[in-house]
């Protein structure tokens, strides 16, 4: 998943991948892994 997060693909299709109900809940997943979204997405109206 990070590879697919790296890639600048959709964060909501990396959301449903994951099966995440928020993004809130793939934003804490991103950053356990190391990795940190855009502020601009994570604040974003999906």
């Amino acid at each position: 998943m990070v590879n697919f997060y790296k890639s600048n693909l959709s964060i909501k299709t990396l959301q449903s991948q994951l099966r995440h109900h928020s993004l809130e809940m793939t934003d804490i997943y991103l950053r356990s892994l190391g990795m940190v979204l855009d502020n601009g997405l994570a604040n974003k109206d999906w």
